[in-house]
């Protein structure tokens, strides 16, 4: 069985999370956390980086210990714990730099770190 104590980071892939505190992780929120305006040269690519993002599936609780193979949510990392013991919404996904376009390759390449009242995201 494979083990996995924190994200995802190798060779090929790197994993990020989303938490969302009111309703489910959209395309519009992440766009929104990026404060890219839509007169700005990099909107699209946002918009796309966005929509990546935001395709990714929400995980529970019993997803999310059998994802990374431990028993409780304290063996988890601290981002995956506080989106579980504050009850919000918890969303990993994972960027490839294998030839999965460019979108992915440039998250793949991005350290993220930001929260506000209703989205965090994080990726390493």
């Amino acid at each position: 069985m494979k083990q996995r104590m924190g994200f995802v980071s190798n060779s090929s892939s790197s994993s990020f999370v989303i938490l969302v505190k009111n309703g489910k992780l959209t395309a519009n929120k992440v766009l929104t956390a990026m404060n890219v305006g839509m007169e700005s040269p990099l909107y699209h690519i946002a918009q796309k980086l966005a929509t990546f993002m935001a395709s990714t599936e929400e995980k529970n609780k019993t997803e999310l210990l059998a994802e990374y193979g431990v028993t409780t949510i304290t063996e988890l990392s601290d981002v995956l714990q506080r989106g579980l013991t504050e009850g919000w919404r918890v969303y990993i996904g994972e960027a490839s730099n294998n030839g999965d376009g460019p979108i992915q390759a440039l998250l793949y390449n991005l350290s993220i770190q930001y929260e506000d009242g209703d989205i965090v995201i994080e990726a390493e």
